[in-house]
């Protein structure tokens, strides 16, 4: 999904696919078939929850000021609306998992309910993630970090 999200110019598109990568990783949480695993999956949801109704409903605000979902027409947004731009800039980074934003916490529940298991488990979440601009560093820095 986020492959796909990086090609869009429409920003309704682009929320979207980023969604379908995000069940994927929510998904992760399963796998551990832990309580931790069950504990990571409902933060990562509640989390995702907030950030996703936040960026879609910014992104509406937006539509409804400018008149369009394309990224061409937001240039200049923080001049004219600078509170809104400032609400698209906090969920969306949020949403690329950016510390300390919520989205940042939502990917660190997930990604350490694995670590019990084994210090590389988390490894090919890592690479999977590499390629959608997150956090990815510090993800799999926690991946090696000593017990």
């Amino acid at each position: 999904g986020n492959l796909a999200a990086l090609r869009q110019t429409n920003l309704k598109r682009m929320l979207a696919y980023s969604s379908i990568a995000h069940a994927g990783y929510a998904l992760m949480g399963l796998v551990a078939f832990t309580e931790m695993g069950a504990w990571a999956l409902l933060m990562y949801m509640l989390i995702y929850a907030f950030m996703n109704l936040g960026a879609f409903g910014a992104t509406i605000a937006v539509r409804n000021r400018v008149g369009s979902v394309e990224v061409s027409a937001w240039g200049g947004l923080n001049r004219y609306a600078p509170g809104l731009a400032g609400l698209v800039a906090l969920f969306f980074l949020s949403l690329a998992g950016i510390p300390p934003l919520a989205g940042w916490f939502a990917n660190f529940f997930r990604l350490r309910q694995q670590k019990p298991r084994a210090p590389t488990s988390t490894t090919p979440a890592c690479r999977a993630l590499s390629p959608s601009a997150r956090n990815w560093p510090t993800k799999c820095l926690l991946t090696f970090r000593s017990r």
